[in-house]
């Protein structure tokens, strides 16, 4: 297969994708290429991404585990921050709970613990 001929022909009929650089944090609205845009492709459905207490949170949350995800539970421990989230749902429910990425937690619980928003069993109270 000739790879230049397949390029030439995927951008000569305006198919072919290009990376593009962002230039702003995730947000609806965003810089792309130097050009502002609105964002309809974002998975920030809350809009959490670029929250200051998120982002308190995180940087606390690298500052105490670190960045990496590590491996599965049972080959590299369960973490601490897994634990704490998961216990009062655990009893709620009566079963053990799935768990999510290391960092997701962290975060979590940073922003519950910082914020006026509390948990309560399985739903939110303010």
């Amino acid at each position: 297969m000739n790879f230049s001929k397949k390029i030439s022909e995927l951008e000569n009929n305006h198919l072919l994708r290009s990376r593009r650089v962002s230039n702003s944090p995730q947000t609806t609205r965003m810089v792309i290429d130097g050009s502002e845009v609105v964002n309809f492709c974002s998975n920030d459905y809350l809009s959490l991404a670029s929250h200051p207490k998120v982002k308190e949170a995180f940087i606390k949350g690298v500052e105490k585990y670190g960045s990496g995800s590590g491996a599965s539970h049972l080959v590299s421990g369960h973490s601490e921050s897994h634990k704490l989230l998961e216990e009062p749902y655990q009893n709620l429910l009566g079963k053990r709970m799935l768990s999510y990425s290391h960092l997701d937690i962290v975060l979590i619980l940073e922003f519950f613990q910082r914020s006026e928003t509390k948990l309560s069993g399985h739903y939110k109270t303010s």
